[in-house]
């Protein structure tokens, strides 16, 4: 197996049945890209947060052959059992949404809950990807140095909503860590290669963890429609559309995500524990 490059993000005191939150990033990007997302959450629900780089992506190195969706979840759950744990709230954005359905899907037992940010079920019935997110995400993997052969500037907007979130400095904060995320060439296309055939329809419905779908309705990369979709699809769901967010809705909406994720994660970690009343 790939060897991955890991984290864990531990609270100063550990929760009584606080169920870890497992990160899973989407195409192109690290542990890093996360920014103060796991921190926040780790601080505030007092659970554990794991995070981890893609094959390809930051510390974890390209394997010579190229991987699926399903290999990503293997590195998922390999990522889970390093770290002592054998359940955990799932959340997976973009690329790692994708993985995290077929996660849910294919682990059953080691999901306690589902959290789907800007990504799509895949198939005919989605809406496509931006026509320029699809060039730009080409170009990196098509060149011999991802990084220097993309316009970072043009790929972070394009994530962020009209006016780059409202910042100047966040929108130099990503750059920065796009920038400093090392890439292959030989990663990233395997990354599009199993975005490109993902369809997880036929499965959704069977899908019964409590789940959460967040998008922003000003995502320039997976349009919101694909979110609705996947709302619609699964059986025990509910749908979350930010307005004026984009893509990378974490990132400029930082405190109203962490509430968010907090509020829906402890309801689900209250139902599962065991009542001790007579």
């Amino acid at each position: 197996m790939t060897r991955l490059a890991w984290r864990r993000i531990v609270p100063k005191t550990p929760r009584p049945h606080a169920t870890p939150l497992l990160l899973i990033h989407g195409f192109a990007c690290g542990m890093d890209d996360w920014g103060t997302l796991p921190r926040a959450l780790a601080r505030r629900r007092a659970a554990d947060v794991l995070t981890f780089d893609h094959r390809g992506v930051g510390a974890s190195p390209a394997p010579p052959s190229g991987f699926t969706v399903d290999d990503m979840v293997a590195d998922a759950r390999a990522v889970l059992s390093a770290a002592g744990y054998a359940r955990a709230n799932v959340m997976g954005i973009s690329l790692g949404g994708m993985v995290a359905q077929r996660f849910a899907a294919t682990h059953a037992e080691a999901t306690n809950a589902l959290v789907l940010g800007c990504t799509t079920h895949g198939g005919g019935a989605a809406a496509p990807p931006s026509e320029g997110f699809t060039q730009l995400a080409a170009a990196w993997a098509r060149a011999h140095e991802p990084n220097e052969a993309v316009e970072l500037d043009a790929f972070v907007r394009m994530m962020l909503p009209a006016g780059g979130g409202g910042e100047p400095a966040l929108l130099r904060r990503v750059k920065v860590a796009f920038r400093e995320t090392h890439r292959s060439a030989a990663g990233l296309q395997a990354q599009l290669h199993a975005m490109g055939r993902f369809n997880s329809t036929r499965y959704l419905q069977e899908i019964d963890c409590p789940a959460l779908v967040v998008t922003g309705d000003q995502d320039a990369v997976l349009p919101a429609a694909n979110s609705r979709s996947l709302a619609e699809r699964l059986p025990n769901c509910r749908l979350e559309v930010l307005q004026g967010a984009g893509h990378l809705f974490w990132t400029h909406r930082p405190a109203e995500v962490v509430d968010l994720l907090t509020l829906f994660l402890d309801e689900c970690d209250h139902a599962r524990v065991p009542s001790t009343g007579t």
